[in-house]
């Protein structure tokens, strides 16, 4: 009796603890536990493996093994045919997470080259996996085929080699392929070969050719060509008394041109078909009351490229200025605005942009083309800043705004980057700088891989990142290759899900001007984070983007953010003091 009462308090203190267990309402937790039941299948080659995944495993003749590594979310098998002995797979199935299997295969006595093909399953994925092993005497380059854009690159092909052998270039691709190092015989060796851009409208192809006395390996390279096509103006504003409009077209094939159905825009001689020219459109008086507007379209009659030229016409009383926004430096500038109206107009500049000055005095000005010069004064501010100069009819019927947007101080103890291709900031920024340097401003593309790295450099979950100060707000985040964080993938203008948690180093942050959105998590647990501006294009921001973020002391949030989710701000102790 005594054993069963036990047994009947020792449940009640289990079903106590699961309920306790239940309870935990952090949203970052609870978005992890739903991404672990999550159907969809991960399967992500590591390290060396990337390559393995594209383009096979190749080995010599020799007997040779290779790590294949990769990661999952799931449950996977991976067989190989019953027929194939002499190459062998460490394990042949496993659970999810980091997986790394080693490929084995025999020597290979042979002439001829053998290959077999691994499956591998994960989930609903099925990845087929080549493995090849070159005859006794080999040549083996790392790739066979190269298909690049029409930019300039530098390839590099590993060759390994139980035979001498020589380079070859063919003389129909000596003009665009040249080696930069040169080879030697008997032993592994990394060749460089210098891919010229291509102006060319048409996709060309070259060889490599890999020459011993027997065998010999061709490397194939395909560039892309791309037609150029290009309007020196798209968009062509005139008066309602009508005018002649010149349009440059320069380009490097024969194009073609698709005039608008409408009377008023006519073509003044007959152009089409030419590569590079000045056309000219006579376009009508306008003798209504509504601004009209007309598309010309000057196309390749073989591809999807093309070009628009937007005519816009004013209406028979109107205001017409030269450029509606203009990006100003810093230390100012002053502006010309080139205006034609045929009505009189006033110019008026609200005090709070007391920074705009009208360099003359004007007023009143009309009925002819003017030009109206600005003192835009130097920013001292630490934030960008727009102002608007209105032109407007003294009727009121009619106006124009003109958008002055001008930049900020950029701090003198920062360091300034600018990241050309998204995924090489870790070539600018040395291993042995990288938890160094406090202050930092990026400008160019950045990816998951870059993200990354700042992420590192910002102490994340570490005490090594010294990282304290960072700006971004001339970067464009883009998708593409490679990852932050456990995995998440970087999207275009979007700060991600918790793409700056746990960066305990950072104390300030810029976020770049075109931020839309703030996705999940963002700055989860960023415990010494203390100021940041929420960019005027952001709209969302999502479920504990700043959550726990301590040290927060100050956040501007601009009119245009519609949606705020729930644990946004919560544990921010010191917004709340």
């Amino acid at each position: 009796m005594r054993n069963n009462y036990i047994v009947f308090i020792s449940s009640i203190v289990y079903v106590l603890l699961v309920l306790i267990g239940c309870g935990d309402d952090n949203p970052v937790n609870n978005s992890r536990e739903e991404e672990n039941h999550d159907v969809e299948t991960i399967l992500t080659p590591l390290g060396e493996s990337e390559g393995y995944f594209e383009k096979g495993i190749c080995f010599t003749s020799n007997n040779e093994e290779k790590t294949l590594t990769f990661e999952t979310n799931k449950k996977w098998n991976i067989a190989i045919p019953t027929n194939i002995e002499w190459c062998t797979v460490s394990s042949n199935n496993g659970v999810a997470g980091t997986v790394s299997l080693t490929i084995k295969v025999t020597e290979n006595t042979f002439y001829d080259e053998r290959n077999a093909v691994l499956t591998l399953k994960v989930g609903e994925i099925e990845k087929r996996i080549r493995v090849s092993q070159k005859q006794q005497d080999a040549l083996l380059v790392s790739s066979n085929i190269f298909e690049l854009d029409k930019s300039h690159h530098t390839i590099d092909v590993e060759v390994k080699a139980n035979v001498e052998y020589k380079v070859i270039i063919p003389p129909t691709s000596q003009k665009w392929i040249t080696q930069v190092t040169k080879s030697r015989s008997l032993e592994n060796i990394t060749l460089s070969f210098n891919i010229t851009s291509s102006d060319e409208y048409d996709k060309r192809e070259g060889e490599i050719i890999f020459q011993s006395k027997d065998i010999s390996e061709v490397v194939h390279i395909y560039q892309a060509g791309e037609g150029v096509l290009m309007l020196t103006k798209n968009e062509y504003p005139v008066s309602d008394k009508g005018t002649v409009v010149a349009v440059e077209v320069n380009s490097n094939f024969s194009f073609d041109v698709q005039m608008p159905n409408v009377s008023w825009v006519k073509e003044m001689v007959e152009t089409r078909g030419v590569s590079s020219s000045t056309l000219y459109y006579t376009i009508s008086p306008n003798e209504t009351y509504e601004s009209r507007e007309a598309e010309i379209i000057f196309y390749d009659k073989n591809s999807s490229i093309k070009e628009t030229m937007k005519i816009i016409q004013a209406q028979k009383d109107a205001i017409i200025v030269s450029q509606k926004e203009y990006d100003i430096p810093v230390n100012g500038k002053v502006i010309e605005i080139e205006l034609n109206a045929n009505v009189e107009y006033q110019v008026t500049v609200l005090d709070e942009y007391d920074w705009i000055k009208p360099v003359d005095n004007f007023q009143i000005k009309g009925l002819a083309n003017n030009k109206l010069y600005f003192q835009i004064e130097e920013n001292t501010l630490s934030k960008r800043r727009k102002g608007i100069i209105t032109i407007e009819s003294v009727s009121k019927a009619i106006s124009e705004d003109i958008i002055i947007n001008q930049g900020r101080v950029k701090d003198k103890d920062a360091i300034e980057l600018h990241v050309e291709t998204a995924g090489t900031l870790n070539k600018l920024i040395a291993p042995s700088k990288k938890y160094q340097i406090t202050n930092l401003i990026l400008t160019g593309n950045l990816n998951g891989t870059d993200i990354q790295y700042l992420r590192e450099m910002a102490g994340e979950r570490s005490s090594q990142g010294m990282l304290q100060k960072l700006d971004l707000s001339e970067v464009n985040i883009i998708s593409g290759s490679g990852t932050y964080g456990d995995g998440e993938h970087a999207f275009e203008s979007v700060i991600g899900v918790r793409m700056f948690s746990y960066c305990n180093a950072l104390v300030s942050i810029i976020l770049p001007d075109n931020t839309t959105s703030i996705e999940q998590g963002a700055f989860f647990n960023a415990k010494n984070l203390k100021t940041i501006d929420i960019p005027n294009k952001v709209s969302y921001i999502g479920e504990g983007a700043f959550y726990e973020c301590v040290s927060l002391q100050s956040i501007t949030i601009p009119d245009n953010v519609t949606t705020i989710l729930r644990w946004t701000f919560r544990d921010c102790i010191s917004l709340y003091l």
